[in-house]
């Protein structure tokens, strides 16, 4: 090898993302009252050329509703960071009363959600 393990490489926003969504439609939807989908904002050229916006900028990247509560998850790498349109979006959730987590590993999901 080259110095560097396998545990040092770098894991990215869509594999935390994938291992997540996972982790809520094959665990933990089966033992809590959880519905969650990959959510995602920005333009879309349909087949016929028109353009339409869909979603609302700063929109967390994981949108559920466990047990009544809205929670929106936003997936980071450990450096990653928030951009200011995701931090109004969290200001914003958080004043409706839903929940916003910024998440950077599965393990921090199963502490937060465990089953």
């Amino acid at each position: 090898m080259n110095g560097k393990s396998k545990r040092n490489k770098k894991i990215s926003e869509k594999i935390i993302l994938r291992a997540i969504m996972d982790y809520f439609n094959l665990v933990y939807s089966k033992k809590k009252n959880c519905y969650c989908f990959r959510a995602s904002s920005g333009r879309i050229i349909t087949p016929a050329g028109s353009m339409f916006t869909t979603g609302r900028p700063g929109l967390p990247d994981i949108v559920c509703c466990i047990d009544g509560k809205f929670v929106g998850i936003e997936v980071k790498t450990k450096i990653g960071r928030q951009s200011k349109i995701q931090k109004i979006a969290q200001k914003q959730i958080e004043n409706a009363n839903g929940e916003y987590y910024l998440i950077r590993s599965i393990q921090e999901v199963h502490k937060l959600f465990p089953c």
